[in-house]
């Protein structure tokens, strides 16, 4: 499960930088700047869709916690709050995750394009 979000952000990244890839007309000088926004967008769903495992497995770690396993956790916390309990503090993760990981993904790809041009 810990993965779960990297596996969805990288499949999702890939499905955007193909349909930017796809449009030949996008200007070279901001096909950068597009693979940072797409790998942001994929970031942000990907945050989304996993973060109630986030909020489960700081609950488990919590000092004296008497949380047990991961299911039966995830069940208390929507028991306790329903839907907003699962996605407490996504807002601080989003602002401090999304633009980390677009210019990470801008950066990446920056190298790539040297790589192949200058090196091959």
């Amino acid at each position: 499960m810990g993965i779960s979000e990297t596996i969805i952000q990288f499949v999702l990244y890939e499905y955007l930088r193909a349909f930017i890839d796809d449009y030949h007309y996008v200007n070279e000088n901001k096909k950068f700047l597009n693979f940072m926004v797409a790998g942001g967008c994929a970031k942000f769903i990907a945050c989304i869709i996993a973060y109630p495992h986030e909020v489960v497995r700081t609950r488990l770690r919590e000092e004296g916690s008497n949380s047990k396993g991961f299911f039966k956790t995830l069940k208390a916390l929507y028991r306790e709050g329903r839907v907003p309990a699962l996605y407490r503090g996504l807002s601080v993760q989003l602002l401090r995750s999304v633009p980390n990981t677009a210019i990470t993904m801008g950066a990446y790809e920056t190298v790539v394009y040297f790589l192949h041009t200058y090196v091959a």
